[in-house]
């Protein structure tokens, strides 16, 4: 078991690490797992063509490029 208290650094997020997908029509191949959220959003793994998000509007792909 470990611990983190006592921890004091705070996280700063830059703005240049922001990710950013392509929206796309359809999902690609190889989907591996489907993951639904808190706010009811769609998560695809796939291990050929990324990550897709699906929010009931728009189904976004997230990859490495």
């Amino acid at each position: 078991m470990t611990s983190c208290n006592g921890q004091t650094a705070k996280q700063q997020i830059k703005i240049d690490n922001i990710v950013k997908g392509d929206t796309v029509k359809e999902l690609g191949s190889s989907i591996m797992v489907v993951y639904q959220d808190s706010k009811n959003t769609y998560w695809f793994g796939s291990w050929k063509t990324g990550v897709y998000k699906y929010d009931g509007k728009e189904l976004i792909n997230y990859t490495t490029k």
